[in-house]
């Protein structure tokens, strides 16, 4: 049974999200446990072909396309597809720890969590001027790596879309889950 789905956007990120996956097929807890939906949000790069070679390393793998129209809308159709009473939430540039799954899941077992943010870790030394950079201690959602019961994404409508630059519409949403 599906209890957690794992949601990535992606857009011409295909070497990352290669790396990504290969993360996500190392996780602790059993692969009939979970799902993972990769959006591609109108790539030109080949990105379906990737998640393809995937097919037989995670079980539960699905491939969604849309015309570009940002991250939140990506994850939105993610969300809409979702089996899973959790749906957590990474980016195809990231790389999650093996236990990543688990701990969400333990987390939520309490049943009055419905929202749920982690740390983020980045690699100083690839820091250059021309790249975008998290840096999270867990106090502020960053939609890398977030998790939240599917009801309360549906009960809010999920991502705002009018953000259509990444690093708002996860703030948005954090704000309208604690309120």
């Amino acid at each position: 049974m599906i209890e957690i789905t794992v949601v990535i956007p992606s857009y011409n990120r295909k070497k990352l999200l290669a790396r990504a996956l290969d993360a996500l097929k190392k996780q602790d807890l059993p692969q009939d446990r979970f799902e993972v939906i990769i959006v591609d949000d109108g790539s030109t790069d080949g990105t379906e072909k990737i998640v393809d070679n995937y097919r037989d390393k995670v079980k539960n793998l699905k491939y969604l396309r849309q015309e570009h129209k940002g991250p939140a809308s990506a994850r939105n159709l993610g969300i809409r597809q979702a089996k899973g009473e959790t749906i957590a939430f990474t980016d195809s540039d990231c790389e999650v720890m093996p236990d990543w799954l688990k701990k969400i899941l333990e987390t939520f077992s309490n049943n009055r969590i419905i929202g749920i943010a982690g740390r983020v870790i980045t690699e100083r030394a690839h820091i250059t001027p021309f790249t975008h950079q998290v840096v999270a201690s867990g106090d502020d959602f960053a939609s890398c790596n977030m998790a939240f019961k599917r009801s309360v994404l549906r009960e809010l409508g999920g991502f705002d879309e009018n953000f259509i630059f990444p690093c708002c519409e996860d703030t948005d949403l954090s704000l309208r889950v604690q309120r």
